[in-house]
């Protein structure tokens, strides 16, 4: 694109062709040919059913 033009491009990886636009929105929870499977879970982090004791 033009030098000074503000803007986005994109590429289409099944036409082949980059699309310039000036406003994009991104959904950052989807990333394109990412695969969560290989990816492990976060531990769920469960209080403790009573509070500890103190033991001094």
């Amino acid at each position: 694109y033009p030098e000074g033009y503000k803007g986005w491009r994109f590429y289409n990886p099944r036409t082949k062709k980059i699309l310039i636009c000036e406003r994009a929105n991104f959904d950052e929870r989807d990333f394109p040919g990412l695969s969560l499977s290989g990816i492990r879970s976060q531990p769920s982090l469960t209080p403790p059913a009573s509070a500890p004791r103190d033991l001094t």
